[in-house]
């Protein structure tokens, strides 16, 4: 299996992400973790709702690292979450060049968008981005540095934690879709999640992931106390 080249970074201080690219093992360190899916399942597409804070386009910048604001010297609250994965077409090719958003909650559940509904006594995180993109590399890889979002409760609507992605590629169209996490609180949740329940229930596990410490992925050792890893594939419609 070809190893992972992505893009270099913007961000020459952050030594984590620098030391993953250097080490080139997130492929083969990853397949080594995740059981490999069958075709059919490498390639299911699964809409879901954007919801309405997808972030405004003059806001979405290129960012592969959403914990440090930019010169601010502020990191984000909450536990560290490299997620990778990679982009398919249809036939479950690879797709370079894609363009890969990603847009969350913070730890405490808020979003930075003027339809969020803000809570008395908690602030939005100085230290967070809540958005950025990416693009895939010739494998179709992506890889971001987030952190595990807050479930919330906003106005009528119950949302389990889960992350917005947008793929779009000029030949492949556009899909934006939903990564959840598994485990026992969060099933709970889901079970009031509107989203999540008006999806058919073999699509409803193709979004569900359970990562794993940090520590014992070989591309991820060295990384912050408590840092998890997910990995979440991706794919179009055609």
């Amino acid at each position: 299996m070809k190893s992972l080249s992505l893009t270099p970074l913007r961000s020459p201080n952050n030594r984590v992400l620098n030391q993953i690219r250097r080490r080139r093992l997130i492929s083969g360190a990853i397949s080594s973790l995740w059981a490999a899916p069958s075709l059919a399942n490498q390639c299911i597409a699964v809409p879901v709702t954007r919801g309405p804070f997808y972030p405004a386009p003059q806001d979405l910048q290129w960012s592969d690292d959403l914990t440090v604001r930019d010169h601010s010297g502020i990191s984000a609250q909450g536990v560290r979450l490299y997620v990778t994965g990679r982009v398919r077409d249809a036939y479950c090719r690879p797709v370079a060049g894609a363009r890969v958003e990603l847009w969350q909650a913070d730890a405490n559940g808020l979003y930075k968008h003027v339809f969020s509904r803000k809570r008395r006594g908690v602030e939005l995180d100085p230290g967070f981005k809540y958005f950025g993109y990416v693009k895939s590399d010739e494998d179709g890889a992506y890889l971001f540095k987030t952190i595990r979002p807050k479930w919330y409760h906003d106005a009528s609507t119950i949302r389990c934690a889960h992350l917005h992605f947008l793929i779009s590629h000029p030949k492949h169209g556009e899909v934006a879709t939903q990564m959840m996490f598994a485990g026992r609180e969060e099933d709970s949740i889901r079970a009031w999640d509107p989203v999540f329940q008006n999806l058919a229930d073999r699509l409803q596990e193709q979004l569900i992931v359970r990562p794993i410490p940090a520590q014992e992925h070989a591309a991820f050792r060295g990384s912050e106390q408590g840092a998890e890893v997910a990995h979440f594939d991706q794919a179009f419609l055609r």
